[in-house]
């Protein structure tokens, strides 16, 4: 094919101008142009003829055309690789801002996630909370008053951690621990379990923008006082704070006794120092003996000790029993200041006798015993 179009191209300079195409010393005529290049292009048709097979050119396109869809049929036949979907990741701010709504949100001192396993504590005490919140308003009658109207203990039980697994699916696990007159209730519910009790997905709840198979399903058919009892009987434990054998959160490990120490032996004589028990209260829950926190308040009680001269300091629960020990020993009045303090509204210049513990925020109370 280039043959031929060189043939062409020098025939027509060649008519042209013969001088551009005829080498030196030949005859520059048109006639030679056409003679030398004319039979140069007739060749090149014949060649191009004889080796140019169109059917040849179609029958390879063909073969071409069935081996690509050939090899399409064998890749859709093997069986294809999974993709793997990504690992959805939990939103722990959105998780935190999410718990501050629900019920008693504000007295929720602790939240961790942990392994998808979420654990919320609330505030053991008027104290614990103010400590967190200084510039609350809120009064310690207010703060009291909050759980014991109605069944707020059970609503926020149930319902808190329904609502959890509904709103975050991907949760496995929800652990609640409310502290409430003298004993701390304890929520732990497997996301199976929950949805079993309920006969609903919440994974569907969740994808469902509209509410409206949370309010049929589970809103307005089981957050009721008759089923709301139902679940605390099966999945609440009350652990009273007062009893002598206590076990770690996890249920695993059992405190072992221990002695204190001179200044603090009678206060320990149930065989549990004052600091482990003040530790305990201000977690609202029961640790191990061996918490750093323990050491905290050994050190802050043998500080007092030191400071006011006194041989021991006695420490008793706000509870009728303690109060009458207390009435027995004449202090009635210093009763009501003592409860003061704890609450947090004892002015700094305190009565004389009287002891206040900064940091600590429990429903225990520290008396100085000397002389009475």
């Amino acid at each position: 094919a280039i043959l031929i179009l060189v043939s062409m191209a020098a025939i027509v300079l060649g008519i042209l101008n013969p001088r551009w195409v005829i080498r030196w010393g030949e005859k520059k005529t048109r006639g030679n142009v056409l003679a030398t290049y004319g039979s140069t292009l007739i060749a090149s048709f014949f060649l191009f003829g004889v080796y140019h097979d169109p059917a040849h050119e179609q029958n390879t396109e063909t073969q071409w055309s069935d081996l690509v869809h050939s090899n399409a049929s064998v890749q859709a036949q093997l069986p294809s690789t999974p993709v793997p979907s990504p690992i959805p990741q939990f939103d722990e701010g959105a998780f935190k801002s999410y718990v501050a709504q629900l019920k008693g949100g504000s007295f929720i001192g602790e939240v961790e996630i942990d392994s998808n396993v979420a654990t919320i504590q609330y505030y053991a005490s008027f104290a614990e909370y103010m400590n967190a919140n200084p510039q609350s308003g809120l009064t310690a009658e207010q703060f009291r008053n909050y759980w014991d109207s109605g069944d707020a203990v059970e609503e926020a039980l149930m319902e808190n951690s329904i609502r959890l697994f509904k709103e975050f699916p991907i949760l496995n696990e929800v652990n609640i621990f409310l502290p409430y007159q003298e004993q701390v209730f304890r929520v732990s519910l497997p996301k199976s379990q929950a949805e079993s009790f309920l006969g609903a997905d919440f994974q569907r709840l969740h994808e469902d923008r509209t509410n409206e198979a949370w309010r049929q399903q589970v809103s307005n058919k089981y957050f009721n006082p008759e089923d709301r009892k139902r679940f605390i009987e099966l999945f609440v434990t009350v652990q009273d704070t007062s009893a002598e054998e206590t076990q770690s959160l996890d249920h695993t490990v059992e405190v072992k006794s221990r002695k204190t120490p001179s200044a603090h032996e009678d206060a320990a004589s149930d065989g549990y120092s004052v600091e482990y028990k003040l530790a305990a209260l201000h977690k609202g829950g029961f640790i191990r003996e061996d918490d750093p926190l323990v050491g905290k308040f050994r050190s802050h009680l043998d500080n007092i000790s030191q400071k006011t001269g006194e041989e021991w300091i006695r420490i008793a629960d706000m509870t009728v029993t303690a109060q009458t020990l207390m009435k027995q020993k004449g202090v009635q009045e210093d009763l009501q200041t003592t409860i003061q303090a704890i609450e947090g509204t004892l002015p700094d210049d305190l009565k004389p006798g009287m002891i206040k513990l900064e940091e600590i925020v429990s429903a225990y109370v520290v008396l100085r015993t000397g002389g009475r």
